[in-house]
């Protein structure tokens, strides 16, 4: 079966990186009753633990997934999984999965909780707008300005940049808002593109 051949070949491979010096720490989802958060938590731990004895090491987890699958609003073990694919090579799952604490921390009011995740999925798509600008509004209610209005600025030079004039002057009265000192100097200083509206 094909879950049989998927585990094999992990057991395989850490079977072959132990030959070459490397630590690790495996575990499998695949159970009746799906571990939570806590048993991620466990096997990170001892997976870091072993990684500052010096010797390079590997956290294999399969089925991962199927965690998810058992209680799919359970937040922490979405957070952690979300770190732990982050550090993969599948970093849309993981930018699924932060975005899903994200709104759930944004929704029971935990703003300043979300914005620690959208600060990690920046890290992971900078290029994202969207997620300059959701971190924008965060940071506005925060009351963060020098944070806010530095995400508006990335948000207003790309939509400036694509000729979207009429977005970049609806983030510019969003800076004046959070800073109506500064605003003069704003519209002053922008490319004209976005002053001739």
């Amino acid at each position: 079966p094909r879950q049989v051949g998927k585990t094999t070949a992990i057991c395989q491979a850490i079977a072959a990186l132990r030959r070459k010096g490397y630590a690790a720490v495996s575990a499998t989802a695949d159970a009746p009753a799906s571990p939570n958060h806590e048993w991620i938590t466990a096997h990170w731990r001892k997976a870091d633990a072993l990684s500052k004895t010096g010797k390079p090491t590997i956290l294999a987890f399969d089925e991962l997934q199927k965690i998810l699958e058992h209680d799919p609003d359970d937040i922490q073990v979405r957070l952690k999984v979300a770190g732990l694919l982050a550090r993969t090579t599948k970093p849309e799952e993981a930018l699924r999965n932060y975005d899903h604490v994200a709104t759930h921390y944004v929704k029971e009011g935990f703003n300043a909780r979300a914005v620690a995740v959208y600060e990690l999925m920046v890290k992971i798509e900078p290029q994202r707008v969207d997620l300059h600008m959701k971190l924008g509004d965060l940071y506005a209610v925060l009351f963060r300005r020098a944070d806010a209005l530095r995400e508006y600025q990335i948000v207003a030079t790309w939509f400036d940049g694509k000729g979207k004039a009429t977005e970049s002057l609806e983030v510019l009265r969003k800076m004046a808002e959070i800073s109506p000192e500064n605003a003069l100097f704003m519209v002053s200083t922008w490319p004209s593109s976005t002053t001739e509206e």
